[in-house]
Formats: C-alpha cells, structure tokens, sequence
C-alpha cells in the first residue's frame, strides 16, 4: 500500500465471516510510571473505529499508580475489554512479553502493541486488521506527537531520522540472520503487530531491559528465518512522544536509539524529568573519558548521476567519478545532528555503504 490512497475505514472491517472478523485481537500497552500521561493514550484506543480487540496494560511496577490510573478507565467504560496485568520485572521487553503472553492465553489470535506515551491513529485497529489479510508481523509508520511543544523543524528531523534508520537496518552487521527469508524491516515496538501463533513460534519479545536490548528488532530477527511474511505499512500509523528529545537533546536522543551510541544514566523519562526552557546543553552527547567532545565523523552524501560498479569507490577517493561510472558529492553533511549518531553506527560496515541510487561515504 506504499504511495497509495488510503482506503476508506469502513473498507477494511468486513462482515462477519470475512478473514478480518476472524481475527481475535489484542492490544498491549507496557507502561511504568505513566499515570500522568497514559489517559491520553487510552483515549486515543478508546476513540478508535475498531473496537473490537481486548486492551491488556502491563503495570511495569510503576510507583505512582498507573495500574490504578487505568483501573479506572476501565471501569468507566465497561462494555470493553481492558485488563491490568502486574509484572514486577523491569524492563520493556519483560512487561511486553508477558502482556503478548497474557492475551494469547486469553484467545488472543492476532497482537498489536504500542507504548503508554503514544497515540495510535483512530483507524490503527483496522488497518491492522487489514494488514494481517498479507503479513504475519506488521511494521507500522511512525509520526511525532503534535502537542509535545516540538518544534515542527525537529520533528521533520526525526521522521527523516526514523527513515534513514530503516534503509540502513538492512546493512547493519547486527541484523545478518542466517537463513533469513527476507531483508530487515524495523518494526518499531510502539507500532508494530504479530500473529499469536508466529510470536510464540519466534520466542516472543526478549526479557529485558530498555538500555539493554532493542527487543523489537530482537523480535524481527527471530522472525526473518521463519517467514516472509513480514513487511512495512504507511498506513498504520502512530503518534510517538518526543519527550526523550525535550529532555536529552536531539543529537542524544538519535545516540541513544543508533544502537545505545549515548547511554545516560537515567533511561525513564517521564515528563517531570525534562530541563525547563533555556536550560544549556552540551554541544556533544558523549565526551570522551578526558572530557573532551568526540570529533564528529564527516559525512559525504553521494547521488548516482550514471552507472559503474567502479563508481562509489572513485567518489569516495575524489568527490566525482570519472569514466564509466559517475558519483557526485552533492552534499557535505559534516556534524549535521541527524548524520552525527546515525553513522557511528555505520561505520562498522565500512566505509562505503551502497544504496540504489544512493550512497553514503564516512570519513
């Protein structure tokens, strides 16, 4: 459905009988400290068109009453399906398991989660009701929220972040699974969907903790040998928080998702936790043990202007091409905030990453 219309809401629920009827969803939400800020999320499931799917919320030991919080919502709306489940293990990965777990025991056929912090668009459900008709585990897209206080320049930097990181997940040593039946696809924990049957097949969601393991990208490598039938939908969209960019920093916060390149102390940012306005920032996320800020890699962009497989090594070497084939550095990004964590990352690859018509040089 990639640069397609969207389809109508009501096109993708159809009657009973029909393949996405026969669909037993459930919703997990793992959530720790979030009383503050988790009823806009409940508001948001509650408002979807496609209610029909059990809510499950795993109280991640939270100390400020959360699991009371939705214990509440719950009770308010009681023709629906919402359960706290308690799981005294910290970590993401450890709460979301057992929420997937729950709900399968429940009935569950089909799983969808996102976080306490996000808002699921209100046709999410049924678009990945609709998704599961071709896909097995289901990677949605995703979008800052609105009403966060982000500047409208930074949140295009996160999308444009989020986009480059998908296309280079595919070249990551990390993500070489033997036997795999299909290239990567990041499928973000705060949206992404799975059938009961493929997760448990996979070993579900690793227990862990959130500055330890990516366990969503866990999950899609388990995947990868067992199936094809995974894959990427723009049109299943979630809103995330940006809360770690108002308090860490834009440069800190791409560290800290580009493989835990920035490691802060404090991992569970709630709201109180972010520095009021005007408080100053470090120019760099992670000094050196001398205290000095690491020198930032330079970053050359590179557009294919014609073919040879010749071509991006004479780029990297001269900044053009020559002969049979032509590479043209048409951008120099240097410390540019998005290519500064992002490519540490890369750099293990080597210094050519190749992408169609695309590619990128660190030096």
């Amino acid at each position: 459905m990639t640069g397609a219309a969207r389809p109508p809401v009501d096109a993708l629920t159809g009657p009973a009988g029909s393949p996405g009827a026969a669909v037993r969803l459930a919703v997990v939400v793992p959530a720790f400290d979030e009383a503050a800020g988790i009823g806009a999320t409940l508001a948001a499931l509650a408002a979807q068109t496609d209610r029909d799917f059990r809510l499950v919320v795993v109280d991640n030991g939270s100390r400020d009453g959360t699991g009371d919080v939705v214990r509440a919502f719950a009770a308010a709306h009681p023709g629906w399906a919402v359960e706290v489940v308690d799981e005294p293990q910290r970590g993401t990965g450890a709460a979301a398991d057992t929420g997937m777990r729950h709900a399968i025991a429940r009935g569950a056929t089909h799983l969808a989660r996102t976080d306490a912090d996000c808002l699921p668009d209100p046709d999410w459900t049924a678009r990945v009701r609709a998704a599961f008709a071709d896909l097995d585990l289901v990677s949605g897209r995703l979008r800052p929220r609105r009403d966060e206080g982000l500047p409208a320049w930074q949140r295009g930097v996160l999308v444009a972040a989020v986009a480059v990181a998908a296309t280079f997940g595919r070249f990551r040593p990390g993500n070489r699974v033997p036997g795999a039946r299909g290239p990567y696809v990041m499928a973000a924990g705060c949206n992404m969907a799975v059938t009961a049957e493929l997760y448990l097949a996979a070993g579900g969601f690793p227990r862990t903790r959130i500055e330890d393991v990516h366990e969503d990208r866990a999950l899609v490598n388990a995947v990868r040998p067992l199936t094809a039938r995974y894959g990427h939908r723009r049109d299943v969209v979630v809103r995330c928080s940006s809360r770690r960019v108002r308090a860490w920093g834009l440069m800190r916060t791409l560290g800290w998702y580009a493989d835990h390149r920035y490691r802060p102390e404090h991992v569970d940012i709630r709201d109180h936790d972010i520095r009021r306005p005007g408080t100053p920032t470090r120019a760099h996320p992670d000094p050196d043990s001398r205290g000095r800020p690491p020198h930032p890699p330079r970053v050359g962009v590179l557009v294919r202007t014609s073919r040879g497989a010749d071509a991006p090594r004479a780029a990297a070497g001269a900044g053009r091409g020559t002969g049979a084939g032509v590479w043209e550095r048409r951008v120099q990004l240097g410390a540019h905030p998005v290519a500064y964590p992002l490519v540490r990352s890369l750099a293990r690859v080597g210094p050519v990453v190749r992408v169609p018509r695309v590619g990128v040089v660190v030096s």
